[in-house]
């Protein structure tokens, strides 16, 4: 399981990747509340949505994507009313005038993976809190209520209770649809799923807009043109150019790093409210931004493995597992079949300090005991051999091409020999069994060919 080596993206481009994550979705904040002024916020963000998943969805199948399966609309339906009706919708709507400021919006908002961690855990067989995530929610629970107290906006003005209250429902649907999103069947492209999530969610904001009757308010004079503007930079850089960056991202760097994003977003957004709206930053909105984000820190970040990241097996000394065996080549051979205890293969694995242990190898197959903890960065790169992994313990998400599979215990995933793959999203410390057929490292380095191959589907 050793790393292959490939170049490092320039570090002038991994760094514009970041700033466009942190500056444009921390300033759609500031873009919807411009556009809304004019525009009704349904339709706002229904025509918004179905035109950045149209681009994005034609551009993708353009490039050779094949098309969807029926059941793919229908997960892209549930995830895009959950993100973009009931969560964007629910901002949009709270962030219309005379409602709530974007800066307010934006630190609300970034409760979302508090109720992330609430509703995982109180779903059937849901996964209970740390007892550093369960400080998170209590920290960050705190700040929402001191943030929507009367006097958090200013001392003459109370934050509006319909728009507060929006601003709370708005996070638990973006959280039940990242949620959901996990184990619902969608297309192995993430970029053709996010499209058609666009195209169903601002089909349902628009059938929004029809219901409450917008439509038949909108006054296309009355439209003004920062509104259009706004609208514009909305569709072009808050949907396309930021949603690709971070894909990337998430592609040549860490999930922690990226993640960042959710601690950056809300503090950006309340500066550009100050700066360019004349918000209004009280002490107690900086007491809530404070203690909302300390909440996430604790639930998101989590404290870096002492034990190395590489995966080079190192042969064990003496056969502790193998049955009748023989060393050959400086590894274990088992020559006949063996009996093997899952608990002398942790201990021999936690001896040498290694992520990757390796307990059997024959001429036909290898296999090994692989370790990930809760957080941990998984650093394995393309393998010559088909592979096939047996989660024994632990939660996490493995992306085979750009396709995610969230597993757990029990979960069976097969990969094929050159297909890019990595576990992330570890909730638990994951504890796998590998096998390799044939064994690891006994293929020549894949072909050009065989690095572009394809994951099968399930």
């Amino acid at each position: 399981m050793t790393e292959a080596a490939r170049p490092a993206p320039a570090r002038i481009a991994v760094g514009l990747a970041f700033a466009a994550v942190y500056i444009i979705w921390g300033s759609t904040y500031l873009a919807i509340r411009v556009a809304v002024e004019t525009i009704p916020p349904f339709v706002m963000a229904g025509v918004r949505y179905l035109l950045a998943g149209a681009v994005l969805y034609a551009w993708v199948r353009y490039r050779g994507v094949a098309a969807p399966a029926r059941l793919h609309w229908r997960s892209a339906f549930f995830i895009g009313g959950l993100l973009l009706l009931g969560g964007n919708g629910g901002v949009v709507w709270a962030e219309q005038p005379g409602k709530i400021p974007s800066g307010i919006a934006a630190l609300m908002v970034s409760a979302v993976p508090l109720w992330m961690v609430l509703i995982n855990w109180l779903r059937p067989r849901g996964i209970r809190p740390t007892g550093l995530e369960a400080l998170g929610l209590i920290l960050g629970f705190a700040g929402v209520v001191l943030l929507i107290n009367p006097g958090s906006v200013s001392a003459s003005a109370p934050i509006d209770r319909g728009g507060a209250i929006a601003l709370i429902l708005a996070p638990i649907f973006w959280a039940s649809g990242s949620i959901y999103s996990r184990h619902a069947k969608l297309p192995e492209s993430a970029l053709l799923g996010t499209g058609m999530q666009m195209l169903m969610g601002g089909s349902l904001l628009i059938l929004a807009g029809l219901v409450t009757g917008e439509w038949s308010r909108i006054n296309v004079e009355a439209i003004s043109l920062n509104s259009i503007l706004a609208f514009a930079y909305l569709v072009v850089f808050g949907a396309l150019v930021g949603f690709t960056a971070y894909i990337w991202l998430l592609k040549v760097s860490t999930p922690a790093k990226v993640g960042t994003y959710a601690y950056v977003n809300p503090a950006i957004a309340v500066l550009l409210g100050w700066m360019i709206l004349r918000e209004p930053i009280t002490p107690t909105t900086l007491i809530a931004m404070a203690v909302i984000l300390a909440g996430v820190i604790a639930i998101t970040a989590r404290a870096p493995s002492k034990r190395a990241e590489s995966k080079t097996p190192r042969p064990p000394e003496g056969d502790p597992q193998c049955v009748d065996a023989t060393e050959s080549a400086g590894t274990t051979q088992c020559e006949r079949p063996g009996s093997f205890s899952i608990e002398r293969v942790r201990n021999e694995r936690l001896r040498q300090n290694q992520p990757y242990f390796e307990f059997f190898r024959s001429e036909a197959f290898s296999a090994g005991l692989y370790v990930l903890p809760a957080g941990g960065i998984d650093r394995q790169q393309l393998h010559t051999e088909d592979e096939l992994y047996y989660i024994v313990s632990g939660r996490a998400v493995l992306r085979v091409g750009e396709r995610d599979q969230a597993v757990g215990p029990g979960s069976i995933e097969f990969v094929r020999a050159g297909v890019e793959h990595r576990f992330h999203t570890i909730e638990k410390e994951l504890e796998t069994l590998v096998f390799f057929a044939p064994p690891e490292g006994s293929m020549a380095s894949p072909s050009p060919e065989l690095f572009s191959a394809v994951c099968d589907k399930k």
